[in-house]
């Protein structure tokens, strides 16, 4: 049996169609499933944020940059 939708379950169950047995492991292929899907999720979060933490750092990188030429320039201007 493939597995089924938790609705469709929940009915075959509910309407004595499916034995426990067969419930429990479709409850199985679908929690082994689920599983697989939050580690996929789970890693493509943690790369997700490991590219923003390199964006931020490049940003504030760049923005101090841009400070320090900012700062440079107007000390000039003020003593020229």
């Amino acid at each position: 049996m493939a597995a089924v939708a938790p609705d469709e379950l929940l009915r075959l169950w509910a309407s004595e169609e499916i034995t426990p047995e067969q419930a429990i492991g479709q409850l199985v292929q679908q929690l082994t499933r689920l599983s697989a899907t939050v580690d996929v999720q789970r890693l493509s979060l943690a790369q997700l944020q490991r590219e923003l933490a390199v964006l931020r750092a490049s940003d504030e990188a760049a923005m101090s940059d841009d400070s320090g030429r900012k700062t440079s320039g107007q000390r000039r201007t003020a003593r020229g």
